[in-house]
């Protein structure tokens, strides 16, 4: 168990930056090709720059999250009165769903992408439209997968007290803030906030010691 703990404290940490990135890459990356993120898609302005890395580092971060959530979820739930947490095995299964459409979701912006340079004109822009609904859709749905993930791990954290409070508490905001994306978008720099707290807080934790029994870490 603490191997799995030690590699998930890793994995933390890069969600950590995960979520440090995707501002960054929302307000400054992709403006910098020339691309609003907030506008309907252009072929105009893709096109010049569909070999640039920088077009594609939102699939990356979710290629990196749907790992990264897995691997938190399984951590906690190993830790978690010896796995037998039913709470816990639904922030699993909550965590694999959320970690399938964000998959999805990275693989329809690299395939669209890769289409549009041998699309003829008149189809262009109908490919590139198709993938932003299609996947700010499945985007959305990624979101509540994994906000559910992390509010039930962090009830469950409660109930155990084998976390300490105020990070089992960020938990439950984090992921209830994920969840309410789905009909208030405007509230995803908040929970990109609140999870890189918690993120961060949880990495070192793991890291510097395993979750092992009730209240083992709750007052560290």
């Amino acid at each position: 168990m603490h191997n799995v703990q030690k590699s998930s404290g890793y994995a933390a940490l890069i969600q950590a930056a995960a979520f440090i990135l995707s501002p960054i890459n929302f307000v400054l990356l992709l403006p910098s090709l020339g691309i609003d993120p907030t506008a309907l898609p252009d072929p105009a302005a893709y096109l010049p720059v569909l070999n640039s890395p920088l077009l594609y580092v939102g699939s990356l971060i979710q290629f990196v999250l749907a790992g990264t959530v897995v691997l938190i979820a399984l951590a906690l739930h190993e830790g978690a009165a010896n796995g037998e947490s039913l709470g816990g095995r639904w922030a699993v299964a909550a965590a694999i769903t959320g970690s399938t459409l964000l998959l999805i979701t990275a693989l329809l912006n690299v395939v669209a992408l890769r289409v549009l340079g041998s699309a003829p004109a008149a189809d262009q822009a109908a490919i590139l439209l198709t993938a932003k609904v299609v996947g700010d859709a499945l985007l959305a749905a990624a979101f509540v997968a994994v906000g559910w993930s992390f509010v039930l791990t962090g009830w469950a954290a409660l109930q155990q007290a084998n976390l300490p409070r105020g990070l089992a508490l960020l938990m439950l905001v984090g992921g209830a803030a994920a969840i309410l994306t789905f009909v208030l978008p405007q509230l995803r720099p908040l929970t990109a906030l609140f999870n890189l707290v918690w993120s961060t807080w949880l990495g070192a934790k793991f890291l510097r010691a395993p979750i092992a029994g009730r209240a083992a870490l709750a007052t560290s």
